[in-house]
């Protein structure tokens, strides 16, 4: 084998190698950014439906339907966010549906409220903010 052949043939393998490793980063890059697009979408969709929440909402005829869509975006989150979005996420629902009841909140209810969305919103910038 001549040497202009080896350096051609080494110029090819090399250049079809960079092409592929140039592809794997750009659709891994571009996978990465998807995910983070979707679970903004997601983490915004979860935080838009709790916004009603509140004292005259949780004791109104509209609480079940609220809950109900409430539950369908967690479902959503759940799939696509990550474990501590999740986990911040599932302990104010519960939260949520465990005062839900209640004739009035008590200034423990509002705070303790107040810290479980606390926490849900840094688990979700710490995930979008890396």
């Amino acid at each position: 084998m001549s040497q202009e052949l080896l350096i051609a043939l080494i110029a090819a393998i090399s250049a079809l190698g960079g092409s592929l490793l140039g592809s794997y980063l750009t659709r891994t890059t571009e996978h990465k950014q998807w995910l983070r697009n979707e679970r903004l979408k997601a983490y915004i969709r979860f935080l838009e439906v709790m916004q009603p929440f509140g004292a005259d909402t949780l004791r109104s005829r509209r609480s079940r339907q609220i809950h109900m869509q409430t539950h369908h975006e967690y479902v959503k989150l759940s799939l696509i966010g990550t474990p501590p979005v999740r986990k911040a996420a599932k302990t104010t629902l519960t939260f949520m549906n465990g005062i839900s009841h209640k004739r009035r909140l008590s200034r423990d209810d509002y705070r303790a409220l107040a810290r479980h969305l606390g926490e849900l919103n840094r688990a979700i910038r710490e995930d979008l903010n890396p």
